[in-house]
This record gives structure tokens, sequence and C-alpha cells, in this order.
């Protein structure tokens, strides 16, 4: 059985932690040492990984995730205020969370074309809100559609993302207003936590969120992983946090940037390991050690097969 190791999962708790028996082994070997992966691709996944992310896939760390979900976020980096947001060379998109009972959010999201960055200028967060007036008889307030389709217009929004849970018809709604509306592709959860949290890492992150938007602000410093009673984090969010600004950006980010890779500019201090430098740095020492280790998980699985 090979894998990423899960800090919460049965082979760490039936396996791991259980120890060796008479009939079985234990052996931990990384991706680093796998003689089949070739160091550049090892190399791209560091340089476009968040540091967690990296450890858990490339060097089977077992650590056990933080309980927030984005704990590269951080305010004083990743915050900025509504006039350090550019104007010229942005193209805009929209991100939506269907909500009656519980909140709705529509972010309005930039790519900026010559730095590469992504800006979350504008939210809109609101619970209560119906689609479209048809949707419930009498009605003359606001609607969805009163509210997004001036910021479609005004900023020439070429595509809003929409949550498929609630279906096509709300999504159809838009398209009818004149709000150039698809159901967002998702993918799974995990993917888009890893695509937004390598958006956040490094020192010139390449997502910053507008001071304009307290609610998604909030959410991103408190989402969370499920916590079992054991102590032990599950890889899934807290069905309690409140996500409906971030399960926005993240449909947003996962449609935008999730084919794109991304160099996660990190620490100095993440150097001091090899396997988070380029491996033509590596010193003669450090070279010997990786090949070392390819040498014996060579031989440990010949002896398997031998067996």
């Amino acid at each position: 059985m090979t894998g990423s190791p899960r800090p919460a999962s049965w082979a760490r708790r039936d396996r791991l932690d259980a120890g060796p028996t008479p009939t079985t082994g234990i052996h931990h070997w990384t991706t680093l040492e796998n003689p089949h992966i070739p160091p550049e691709e090892i190399e791209r996944a560091r340089e476009t990984l968040a540091d967690y992310w990296f450890r858990r896939d490339f060097l089977a760390s077992w650590d056990t995730h933080p309980a927030l979900i984005y704990p590269e976020w951080n305010p004083q980096k990743h915050v900025v205020q509504p006039d350090q947001i550019p104007i010229s060379g942005m193209t805009w998109y929209g991100a939506q969370d269907w909500g009656y009972a519980a909140p709705g959010c529509f972010l309005r999201v930039g790519e900026h074309g010559p730095s590469g960055r992504i800006y979350v200028a504008a939210e809109i967060y609101v619970e209560r809100l119906p689609v479209h007036v048809e949707e419930q008889a009498g009605y003359t307030g606001p609607t969805w559609c009163s509210l997004v389709k001036p910021i479609v217009e005004e900023f020439a929004v070429r595509q809003v993302w929409t949550d498929v849970s609630e279906g096509s018809k709300s999504t159809l709604a838009y398209r009818m207003a004149g709000i150039p509306a698809v159901v967002a592709h998702k993918g799974s959860v995990l993917d888009g936590i890893k695509t937004v949290s390598r958006l956040l890492a490094g020192l010139t992150p390449v997502l910053q969120v507008s001071s304009a938007c307290p609610n998604l602000i909030r959410e991103m410093g408190s989402y969370c992983f499920r916590l079992l009673r054991n102590g032990m984090v599950l890889e899934e969010p807290d069905p309690a946090s409140s996500d409906h600004a971030v399960d926005g950006l993240r449909y947003c980010i996962i449609n935008l940037f999730g084919n794109k890779e991304v160099r996660v500019d990190k620490p100095v201090d993440l150097a001091d390991n090899p396997y988070n430098r380029p491996w033509q740095t590596w010193t003669e020492e450090e070279r010997n050690r990786h090949f070392t280790g390819q040498a014996n998980l060579r031989r440990s699985l010949a002896r398997g097969h031998r067996r």
C-alpha cells in the first residue's frame, strides 16, 4: 500500500501508530527517493505548492494539518485598500455562492495581466435575497439579478461562475438577465483549497483581498478543517464553519487558475532543507544522501519481490 500520508486516516491509526507486526512491516520513503520521478518535476511542485502540501505529498510528512484551512492567510500581507487595486490591465470575473436562509455571496475578482496577481475587489453578502422577482409573488425589492447586473456592465465582467449545488435554475435566471453566468467546475474541495493556498503562500502573494470585503476576510481567518473528538484533524471543511464567501472564491480560483502553475516565493528559512531548493544547488553530501536513499529503496523493493 502506498499513498500520501493523511494524519487522521485509518492508515495512520491502524498501521503506523500500531507499529509493525510479525507479518507486516512499515517503511517510510518519500517521492524524492523515487528514482522514476524526474528532479525537475519535484522542483516544479516545490515552487507551485504551499509548504504543507509539498511536505505531505513529496516528503511523506505525517504532520497533522493545522486546524485552519488557510494557515497562510495573513491580513497584513493579503488585505489591500481599494485604491491599491490597479485599474488598467484588469480582466474581471465574478463568483456566486447561492443562499437564501443562509447568506449568499457574490465576489468581483480581477486578474491583473501585467503582474499576474488576483484581486478580490468587492463582495455582496446577504441572506433572504431572491434571484429574480418572479420567485416571490408581489416582491418588488432588490434581487441578485438587480444587484449583480450593474456590476457586470460597469466592469465588463467576462464570466460569472456559480455554485452547482443549487442546480441550473438560478444560473439560467442570471443568463436571461444578461449576466454571463456558467455553473462552476469545482473539482474536489481539497484540490480547490490547495489552489487557493498556493496563491496565498510566499513572500509576495498572488492573491490579495480588498478591505471592502469584510465577510471574505473574516471567513478566510476562521475557515477550519473538521476536528475529531480524539484531536485528529480530517482533511475536510468543518460543516459548522462559515463558508459562503470562501466557497465563491474557491469556485473562481479553481476555474481561473486551476491549470496554471504559480511559483511560490518561499521564505529563506525553508532553504535549510535541500528538498526545498533546486536540485542543481545541492552539495555533494546532499546528493550522496539522496541517491543512497534511492538505492536503498530499490534494494528494499527487490527483497520484497524475492519474497
